[in-house]
């Protein structure tokens, strides 16, 4: 009988944890709620509302001269953090899917394809552009600093190198 009662007991308290700790989740997901009701009934200033780059800009990039006009953009530290903004939103399931996707909105594969990382092979260097930073920076804030910079120097530059591949596919 007393081997009963110490079950007993015992089933009890794992019972009234797991209530508390049920309570806690129950009451931490109301919390979130809450926020997320407050945070959608604050006033957007119409003025404040942004125009997306791609409005902005002709996109996806398909001369020297369009390339030349988003390097501009992004040349202002205003027009960059709202473009990373934008970029951030755009997603993926990895790092190389994140850049492909946001390559492809940017710049054409036949525009694409007169650049390489570094410029050897007569083409032109696309480590110094401030869309290359672009990229960076918004690969490194949705993927929360796991990747280093060099693997996403690395994805990019396997975006490059396929271009020209990719623009003579019909």
């Amino acid at each position: 009988m007393v081997k009963w009662n110490g079950l007993l007991e015992e089933l009890v308290r794992k019972q009234n944890l797991q209530d508390q700790f049920l309570r806690q989740i129950a009451n931490d997901i109301a919390e979130m709620n809450n926020k997320l009701i407050r945070s959608k009934d604050v006033p957007v200033n119409p003025q404040l509302r942004v125009q997306s780059i791609f409005k902005k800009i002709n996109l996806p990039a398909d001369s020297e001269e369009e390339m030349l006009c988003l390097e501009q953009y992004l040349s202002s530290e205003d027009n960059f953090n709202m473009a990373v903004g934008e970029v951030q939103q755009l997603g993926g399931n990895s790092l190389y899917g994140f850049l492909q996707r946001a390559l492809t909105l940017f710049i054409t594969n036949r525009m694409a394809s007169n650049y390489s990382w570094y410029g050897k092979r007569l083409k032109q260097p696309f480590k110094g552009l401030n869309f290359a930073r672009l990229l960076i920076t918004s690969a490194q804030i949705v993927f929360e600093n796991k990747s280093s910079i060099m693997e996403i120097e690395k994805c990019i530059q396997k975006w490059l190198r396929r271009a020209k591949e990719r623009s003579n596919k019909p």
